[in-house]
């Protein structure tokens, strides 16, 4: 039974791990977008800008993240 209830914390430590890279990632490209394209608030509008940030970022973030889990498990 300790067997078990390790391995379920283990999954769940795993998983939090997980969270907390793609969160550093999301931030990481969000701020950078924003750095880069901040000037072009005034001509598109903050929330045309911010949107397609998010946007961007949630899928660089997805694929940075699934890609540094990927080579997690080859190591």
């Amino acid at each position: 039974m300790n067997d078990k209830k390790s391995n379920i914390e283990s999954f769940e430590e795993e998983k939090l791990k997980t969270k907390k890279f793609f969160l550093f990632f999301f931030l990481f490209y969000l701020i950078l977008f924003l750095y880069l394209w901040g000037e072009a608030i005034n001509e598109f509008g903050f929330f045309y800008i911010f949107g397609i940030g998010c946007f961007g970022s949630f899928f660089c973030a997805w694929a940075s993240s699934l890609f540094v889990i990927l080579l997690k498990k080859d190591l």
